[in-house]
């Protein structure tokens, strides 16, 4: 697979679009795509933090045309309503304090029907390999906080599950777990966070784990629950170690409807018949398209016994 292909693929090279953090490898460039550049630093910041990484090439780092600060994205970008026709960002989603409230800003940045594209890690394949994968739950408590930096929970998570396999911070298949080695000790993790609660300074780390499966699983719940206003249109099997994924604003559409679109799978969704497809689900069943419900969750309670149709 072609991954800059597929993150460009459908993206309109003549209307405007965002990439966040492009560094000194953007995969849209200018001018071939009417793209702005969004990050934590502004060009020369960048080149100074990056001066000694012996991976990035400071000349190549572009203009920086919006610095995400306290206010975060809508308020780096500005308030314009449907300005953006897409936004990518690649190993970005994973280090957000608060997902649930960037997508909302994405939401309001893009035009109907636009599209966020999102590259991620799957934890398996990376010093995340230890920690579980991300519930909906600790996104929504992020967001209903407010959370503005990584909370020291978070800080002490990362850290103290940290690993490496044959010295390296990902790989590309599964691994003897045998051979991970811990980065740290967790009280060295545990004085970090206490440093960070007391100092207030945002510690990066990766907040959230995700397969593509938990990530699905995590997006439709969102959905469900009002807090997220798009719908899937493609997500990749892990290549390496991430995935790629791609969303499209619709909030127009009934949430059951958006829901439908995320897959379900593990626990008692291996319930559902081989190939349920819950988009037809709902399209055949125009009382469950309406409703506030799980459209695989409402054909295993009810949609079997009542003999409705999914196909």
């Amino acid at each position: 697979m072609d991954r800059v292909q597929w993150l460009s693929s459908g993206l309109p090279h003549d209307l405007p679009g965002i990439e966040i953090g492009p560094l000194d490898r953007p995969i849209l460039g200018r001018p071939a795509f009417s793209v702005s550049y969004v990050d934590h630093l502004d060009q020369a910041g960048l080149r100074e933090k990056y001066a000694l990484h012996p991976g990035v090439s400071g000349e190549r780092i572009p203009e920086i045309d919006f610095v995400i600060g306290a206010d975060g994205l809508k308020g780096a970008v500005g308030a314009e309503a449907g300005r953006f026709h897409y936004l990518l960002a690649s190993h970005v989603i994973e280090h957000l304090p608060n997902p649930v409230g960037w997508l909302a800003d994405a939401c309001h940045l893009l035009a109907d029907e636009g599209r966020v594209v999102l590259a991620v890690p799957d934890h398996r394949y990376c010093f995340d390999a230890l920690r579980r994968t991300t519930t909906a739950g600790e996104w929504v408590e992020a967001a209903l906080s407010g959370h503005t930096r990584p909370s020291p929970g978070r800080v002490f998570d990362a850290l103290s599950n940290e690993v490496k396999y044959n010295d390296t911070i990902a790989w590309d298949a599964e691994a003897d777990a045998t051979l991970y080695r811990r980065s740290r000790t967790a009280h060295t993790a545990l004085d970090i966070a206490r440093r960070v609660l007391e100092s207030g300074e945002y510690f990066d780390v990766h907040c959230w784990t995700f397969t593509p499966a938990s990530f699905c699983n995590l997006m439709r719940d969102l959905v469900l629950a009002g807090l997220v206003d798009f719908a899937l249109d493609a997500i990749t099997p892990s290549h390496g170690c991430e995935f790629l994924v791609r969303l499209s604003k619709m909030p127009d559409e009934s949430r059951s409807l958006r829901a439908a679109t995320f897959p379900a799978s593990g626990g008692h969704y291996n319930r559902l018949p081989a190939g349920f497809d819950a988009l037809a689900y709902c399209r055949l069943n125009p009382d469950v398209a309406a409703a506030l419900v799980d459209p695989n969750d409402h054909y295993l309670e009810y949609g079997v016994r009542e003999g409705r149709r999914w196909q």
